[in-house]
């Protein structure tokens, strides 16, 4: 099993191959969930990632005041296709 990792190529390969897979997870997923994740990038910053089954979307929220309390709820009120929470 260790000689079928050898060679950059091949590694490359393997890689771009686990990442294909994954994305494809994502993509499946995202036609029957609605998902969104949020992380900081200081403290007054927030990125948040969504998807759904008909949209991907990512929003930056910038508080120049201060930090945006946790968690940050993100609703889904007017999205056609989103399950109502």
């Amino acid at each position: 099993m260790a000689e079928f990792f050898r060679g950059r190529r091949r590694k490359a390969g393997i890689g771009a191959l686990v990442l294909a897979v994954l994305l494809m997870g994502g993509w499946l997923r995202s036609l029957n969930v609605y998902d969104s994740v949020q992380f900081p990038s200081s403290d007054q910053t927030y990125h948040l990632l969504c998807s759904s089954p008909h949209w991907i979307g990512w929003t930056v929220i910038h508080n120049p005041r201060g930090s945006i309390p946790l968690p940050f709820v993100a609703t889904t009120d007017g999205i056609p296709g989103a399950p109502t929470v």
